[in-house]
């Protein structure tokens, strides 16, 4: 039997209940390497949350999927925060979207202005977001 990877304090979890295979979507172009950022609006985090974040760069977190089951290890590169309307061009970029950033928009706005909507925020050009840049570290076996 192989060792598994360390299992970190930190975690991400990447799916949940009803997402309709998001979440292993997500995963799968964060282990190809296809992105590289994760984020979140910061109207659903709270301070101690927001601060976590903000000060997880140099850090290994570890990702689960929907079922709680630990999928990859990834160490915090960058941390940065940014706007829906103007976001930065390496949210855009780690998210697989070149420079395209109307097609970044117009790919998550649902998400999260669905994530939005559960604080009765409205997305909108002055939406905050906080991202994490990432590079996975280790990979848990199927075993």
């Amino acid at each position: 039997m192989t060792q598994q990877p360390e299992f970190h304090e930190q975690i991400v979890q990447l799916g949940w209940d009803g997402d309709h295979g998001f979440g292993e979507l997500l995963l799968a172009r964060l282990l190809s390497g296809a992105l590289d950022v994760l984020y979140e609006p910061v109207a659903v985090l709270d301070e101690d949350e927001l601060d976590e974040l903000r000060t997880s760069g140099g850090q290994e977190l570890t990702v689960i999927d929907a079922d709680e089951d630990p999928r990859c290890n990834v160490r915090v590169t960058d941390v940065f925060e940014t706007t829906w309307g103007d976001p930065d061009p390496r949210l855009v970029a780690g998210e697989g979207y070149g420079d395209d950033a109307a097609g970044w928009r117009r790919a998550n706005e649902a998400m999260l202005g669905g994530a939005l909507e559960e604080t009765g925020e409205e997305l909108d050009a002055d939406t905050r977001l906080i991202v994490q840049r990432v590079q996975v570290t280790d990979v848990w076996n199927d075993d």
